[in-house]
């Protein structure tokens, strides 16, 4: 298996005519939602709350890799 960079430059010809489509999707206007209402905390309960953790060992598999060409 060989490995190859891809490439990062993109050739497009320019087209001679517009291109049509065959078909295209009916438009419609689409009705406004309701009022939607969130049942919660309120005040200084509805804060964020921020925690802080303990850094993890991660595995190796998950570990980020960058290719280096």
């Amino acid at each position: 298996m060989v490995v190859v960079p891809y490439s990062k430059v993109t050739v497009v010809v320019a087209p001679l005519l517009f291109t049509l489509p065959l078909r295209v999707a009916p438009v419609e206007v689409t009705a406004l939602a309701a009022l939607v209402v969130a049942v919660g905390a309120t005040g200084a309960a509805a804060g964020v709350v921020k925690l802080w953790l303990a850094p993890r060992v991660v595995p190796a598999l998950l570990v980020p890799l960058t290719r280096k060409w």
